[in-house]
Parts: C-alpha cells; sequence; structure tokens
C-alpha cells in the first residue's frame, strides 16, 4: 500500500504524510521505521474513500494491503531493480512490489535474482516515490562504480 500511496503523492509533487494530511484521510503511515513505505493496514472506511478518489474499486486497494506480520522493524528495504522500474501495468508508474515486504523474500519471483537491500533509514526520508527512485539511482550508480 505504502508504495501505491508515494506514488500518488508524486504526482501531486507532495510527501505522502503530507498527501493524506490535505485529503483528509486518516491512515496509519508511520507504523514501522520505514514510514509510508510499510503502511500498517488501512480501515475499510478510508480504502473506500481512497478508492473513490482515484476512481479505482476497493477491492485493488484491499489487494495491496500490508499483512500485519510484516510490519518488522528492518535494517534494510528488498527489491527487484528490474520490476522496480518497470512496472508492466502501467510503465509510466515504477512501483515497490507488496511481496518484496514479506519478511523472509530473498528473490525476485519473476527474475529469480536476488533481491537488492536499500538501508532503511535512507528510504525512510524519502517523502514521496519519487525520492525512492532518486535513491536506488543513486545507489545503483555507486555500485556500478566500484564493480566497474
Amino acid at each position: 500500500m505504502g508504495s501505491w500511496i508515494g506514488r500518488i503523492a508524486t504526482r501531486y509533487r507532495m510527501r505522502a504524510l503530507e498527501f493524506a494530511t490535505d485529503w483528509g484521510i486518516q491512515a496509519p503511515l508511520s507504523a514501522t521505521n520505514v514510514g509510508w513505505l510499510l503502511a500498517a493496514p488501512i480501515p475499510d472506511f478510508i480504502i473506500e474513500q481512497w478508492a473513490y478518489l482515484v476512481r479505482i474499486e476497493p477491492e485493488q486497494l484491499q489487494r495491496i494491503q500490508t499483512p500485519d506480520p510484516w510490519l518488522i522493524t528492518r535494517r534494510r528495504v528488498a527489491n527487484c531493480g528490474r520490476c522496480l522500474f518497470l512496472n508492466r501495468a502501467d510503465v509510466s508508474a515504477p512501483r515497490l512490489k507488496r511481496e518484496w515486504f514479506e519478511p523472509n523474500a530473498t528473490h525476485c519471483n519473476e527474475h529469480r535474482e536476488p533481491l537488492r537491500q536499500l538501508a532503511s533509514g535512507k528510504l525512510h526520508r524519502c517523502g514521496n516515490f519519487g525520492n525512492v527512485l532518486r535513491i536506488v539511482s543513486l545507489h545503483d550508480t555507486s555500485i556500478n562504480r566500484v564493480h566497474h
């Protein structure tokens, strides 16, 4: 859910928490040390409000909720660089996949490659998904410089 919230906030050039506040939508967006990226399950009445605002079915948002057992303190957040930047559902909207937040996730289910790990502290400071993408890009650039 957090990835979706961050993408919407990015489109409005807002921070995720600012977006929720300005729209008058109360949501538990700071349940973990990763902040809005790993949002606690959102109550049904809020899901219905958001679905109405963005003109989608509430079930679509229900499917991307973070399960309670996944809401743990993390030193790192996993991602697949190939999937992150190529969202087949919407190529203009990169996203973090829900499955990467599963605490024992080690490999991308699509590419069968090990997931990369980013420091949760860096991601926590990101106000929206655009900032997350900048952090990931900087991380990739620094790794490429070390390996070449």
